[in-house]
C-alpha cells in the first residue's frame, strides 16, 4: 500500500484482506492514485480493475467519506478530484442529452401553442448552445402569450 506503483494500486483490491479492511484498502488506493498523478486513460483502467475486484457496500461508502474527511494536507481534495476521463465524458454526454431533451420539449410547446408559425423559433432554439441560456428560455417561454413574445424571449436570452 505504501508503494507508488500503478500495478500495485490495481492489484490492491485482489489481495487477501478481511471484510472489515475494505474501507482502509480503498482509502489507501485513492491516496496512492492521488500521489501518482496518472493520465486519464491509465487512471480509468486502474480504477476499473480495482473496483471490479473490490466487494463494496453502501455503508462502506459512508465510512470512506468520513475517513477521507479526516485526511490532512489537502489529500481529501486531491482524492475527490480523481474523476476519470470517462466519468467526465459520460457526464458531458448526459448533459448534452438533457439539453436536447429540453429543446425538444420546448419545441413541442412552441408547436402546440403557436402551430406551424413556430418553426422559425424552433430553428432559433436549436442554435442555443449555452446551457444557462437554454434554462432561462425554458423558464420564461411558458409565459409568452404570442409568437412575438416567444421570439423576443429567445432572442433576448441568446444574447445574454
Amino acid at each position: 500500500m505504501k508503494q507508488d506503483n500503478p500495478v500495485a494500486a490495481a492489484l490492491l483490491s485482489n489481495m487477501d484482506f478481511k471484510e472489515m479492511e475494505r474501507v482502509e484498502v480503498k482509502k489507501e488506493f485513492l491516496r496512492m492514485l492521488a500521489r501518482l498523478e496518472l493520465d486519464p486513460a491509465r487512471m480509468s483502467l486502474i480504477i476499473g480493475f480495482f473496483e471490479s475486484y473490490l466487494p463494496w457496500k453502501e455503508e462502506d461508502e459512508r465510512r470512506l467519506a468520513a475517513e477521507l474527511h479526516e485526511l490532512q494536507n489537502g489529500e481529501e481534495e486531491r482524492i475527490m478530484e480523481l474523476k476519470t476521463y470517462w466519468e467526465r465524458k459520460a457526464e458531458e454526454r448526459a448533459d448534452a442529452r438533457a439539453e436536447e431533451r429540453i429543446k425538444e420539449l420546448v419545441g413541442k410547446f412552441l408547436h402546440a401553442q403557436f402551430g406551424e408559425a413556430a418553426q422559425g423559433l424552433q430553428a432559433e432554439l436549436a442554435k442555443v448552445t449555452d446551457a444557462a441560456a437554454l434554462d432561462r428560455i425554458a423558464a420564461s417561454l411558458f409565459q409568452a402569450r404570442s409568437l412575438e413574445e416567444a421570439a423576443a424571449i429567445i432572442a433576448q436570452n441568446m444574447q445574454a
